[in-house]
């Protein structure tokens, strides 16, 4: 077998073709996600982008936050975020026993398993799962 530089040449073309017709498959545009449940250090690391329809987080999350500049980024997020302040205590002791489970209990905050409590609640509204 003998490879010279012209027929490597004319390999990489024939990839970079079949990589081209590939990326024209996937759609210009990706679905935004319905819901987008927060935790303080999405904040903290201004990791938000205003790509879904709803924002939601909780009183608790918030509560972590005490730095201005923080404060500030959160006032002036380009979308409306909805704070819910009462958690389902059904999906609380769901998170609890499931975290104890899991052997993540020890490891999370209030904060954390309210958050998690909140996003649990949200999904078996919506029916999703």
């Amino acid at each position: 077998v003998i490879v010279t530089k012209t027929s490597m040449e004319n390999k990489k073309k024939d990839k970079d073709q079949q990589i081209t017709e590939e990326h024209k498959e996937i759609p210009e545009e990706k679905e935004r996600p319905p819901l987008v449940v927060l935790d303080s250090g999405a904040f903290f690391r201004r990791y938000i982008t205003d790509d879904a329809h709803e924002y939601v987080t909780c009183q608790e999350v918030l509560n972590e936050i005490k730095d201005e500049a923080t404060r500030q980024y959160i006032e002036n997020l380009p979308f409306k975020l909805e704070t819910k302040s009462e958690i389902n205590e059904d999906s609380f002791r769901f998170v609890t026993k499931f975290a104890k489970e899991t052997g993540d209990y020890q490891s999370l905050s209030m904060p954390d398993m309210t958050v998690l409590s909140l996003a649990h609640s949200l999904v078996k509204q919506r029916g999703e799962g």
